[in-house]
């Protein structure tokens, strides 16, 4: 299967795997993962490895970073999850963006059958 071919490639490498440990918390500074903390039984066990690899879904690993991503990015990981793909982050927000002049539209005030 996929996943033993995986574990034994990981193996070949002197690679660890780990299997039924909750992750509790993925550590991360700079863009990269500094160190994942499982829970073995009644412990908790900090990883340290060049890489990682999860089988997570995104907003699940998303969720579990330390310190807590922004909230574009749970969010960008939950649609991106729900198959939406062409995602963009304005820096400082709607509000950053008209205040620089950029383009954007009014929705049209929504009216009421009778007035239609």
């Amino acid at each position: 299967s996929i996943v033993e071919g995986l574990r034994a490639a990981i193996a070949a490498q002197r690679g660890r795997v780990h299997t039924r440990s909750p992750i509790v918390r993925i550590v991360h500074q700079a863009g990269r993962i500094e160190h994942v903390v499982v829970r073995q039984g009644d412990r908790s066990l900090t990883c340290r490895a060049d890489s990682f690899i999860s089988s997570l879904p995104l907003p699940v690993l998303a969720r579990m970073l330390w310190p807590a991503p922004p909230r574009a990015v749970l969010a960008a990981a939950t649609l991106t999850e729900m198959g939406m793909d062409n995602l963009y982050h304005l820096e400082g927000g709607f509000s950053a963006w008209k205040k620089a002049g950029r383009p954007w539209a009014a929705k049209p005030a929504h009216r009421a059958a009778h007035e239609r």
